[in-house]
């Protein structure tokens, strides 16, 4: 089983040689060499993802610190962010709801107690952020070693990136399942660089 280093150079060559695989085929097909430089980087990227991030089910390994520090970090942008765009509906229905449980409660009151619960939602989500991470990556070697997981992270990439693309630009100049099956083949060859440095290609 390799360690990480190896992985992440692995996973780096990888990444490399496929995205330019995918540029010359996209420039190649499309004359559009920003297209091109596009899809080739967000595919070199997820080849290299997918060579490092298998071990994130080990608690120790750099994948599981990295994943628990982006998650953390998730955290701490989406509630503040959530709260800054729907804070007026929010706290004109918690000084209503206030105000029928305490009538006496102050509009700066019912404001401190909302952001009082905000702060209490970042700090419970940093708490289980490595919780939940553990729960649904299970033992090492089970689950993020799996071709059916591969599969699935597959066709959820490639289906987002095609949808994503079909709604963002309005003629693009090569299909939309050309973009989505690029996405899906980089997640499989990430994984499978991964699996065959650690001798499971073909399964245990």
């Amino acid at each position: 089983m390799a360690n990480y280093e190896r992985h992440a150079t692995v996973a780096k060559q990888g990444g490399v040689v496929f995205s330019l695989l995918v540029f010359v085929s996209v420039f190649y097909f499309t004359g559009e060499p920003l297209w091109a430089i596009g899809l080739a980087g967000v595919c070199g990227l997820l080849v290299f993802l997918g060579g490092i991030a298998p071990d994130i089910d080990h608690p120790s390994a750099i994948p599981r610190r990295h994943a628990v520090t982006l998650g953390r970090l998730g955290v701490v942008v989406t509630v503040p962010t959530a709260a800054y765009i729907y804070w007026e509906p929010v706290s004109t229905w918690t000084s209503d709801a206030a105000e029928v449980v305490v009538p006496s409660v102050t509009p700066a009151a019912a404001t401190g107690s909302l952001v009082a619960v905000l702060l209490a939602v970042i700090l419970t989500g940093l708490i289980l952020v490595p919780v939940v991470i553990d729960k649904a990556t299970g033992s090492h070697r089970t689950r993020t070693h799996s071709w059916k997981t591969v599969g699935v992270l597959a066709v959820l990439v490639g289906a987002g990136g095609s949808l994503a693309t079909g709604r963002l630009v309005d003629t693009p100049p090569l299909a939309v399942e050309y973009v989505g099956g690029a996405l899906a083949l980089a997640v499989v060859v990430g994984f499978g660089l991964h699996f065959k440095e650690d001798g499971i290609l073909l399964g245990r």
